[in-house]
């Protein structure tokens, strides 16, 4: 019974420290790496995700679709930023660029999906 209230006071203490579960990580293809993500804005104000995506198959993908969630800086949902491409080749890199919302400064990898 000790270890059951321990336990209750331990989730209450993360609970008023505010800490939130993380998200469980999105489903990626296997062969499908997603690296260096990072922002950056233009000129005009506007933010958008840049990274990498590599095809690690042996195969082509006919298409691949990378999304995030966007947030603002108090962990607001603001919108998704998405990204395409067509024809990623056996073991190409495709360096993409998904505009963010306005008002959004942060960014989750939410999903990646393609097909051979």
């Amino acid at each position: 019974m000790k270890a059951l209230g321990g336990i209750v006071l331990l989730g209450m203490v993360f609970l008023l420290a505010g800490c939130r579960p993380r998200d469980a990580s999105p489903d990626v293809p296997s062969d499908v790496k997603v690296e260096n993500l990072r922002t950056s804005r233009k000129a005009d104000g506007s933010s958008f995700i840049i990274g990498v995506v590599r095809n690690t198959a042996d195969r082509p993908y006919s298409v691949i679709h990378i999304e995030f969630n966007c947030y603002d800086d108090h962990d607001n949902f603001i919108g998704d930023a998405n990204a395409y491409e067509s024809n990623l080749r056996a073991h190409e890199v495709w360096n993409f660029t998904a505009t963010m919302p306005q008002g959004a400064t942060q960014f989750k990898l939410s999903q990646v999906n393609g097909s051979h």
